[in-house]
């Protein structure tokens, strides 16, 4: 019942389309989140990263390295840049994001805001995808086939 109750409020707040993929007990603070209409999840990311959100390398340095656990070895190991590189590049990300990637909650809130920032992109990317894949004067994308 949980579930029914969490996939009717994602469909309420979701302003485009709902997919449920599947139904389980144990989610992700990311699929909470999803119940938060879109307007302010992206204005939270965009609080957190605003400052670094045009900077591809950063931004690319941020995700690899809480991806490998904020280690500075095996963050340096993934980009094949020395450990310094990314010492550098944490520390500059810090300063830009006013935020210590050592504290628990700056580190929260810089992750949920990330992951965010990519659910977001992802489904923007889609719903690109699917309106450039769509036939014109056909909403449903069958390229004017018959169903």
């Amino acid at each position: 019942m949980a579930g029914a109750r969490r996939a009717l409020a994602a469909a309420r707040a979701a302003t485009g389309r709902v997919v449920v993929l599947e139904d389980t007990d144990t989610g992700t603070v990311l699929d909470l989140l999803r119940t938060v209409p879109a307007r302010e999840r992206t204005a939270f990311a965009r609080t957190v990263l605003g400052p670094v959100l045009a900077d591809a390398e950063l931004l690319g340095t941020l995700r690899t390295h809480l991806r490998h656990g904020c280690s500075p070895t095996r963050t340096a190991h993934a980009l094949h840049v020395h450990q310094n590189t990314v010492r550098y590049r944490v520390g500059r990300l810090e300063e830009l994001l006013g935020r210590d990637l050592r504290d628990v909650a700056d580190l929260a809130d810089v992750h949920v805001a990330l992951r965010l920032h990519d659910d977001l992109h992802d489904d923007l990317h889609d719903d690109l995808h699917d309106d450039l894949h769509e036939a014109p004067g056909d909403p449903g994308g069958h390229g004017g086939a018959a169903q």
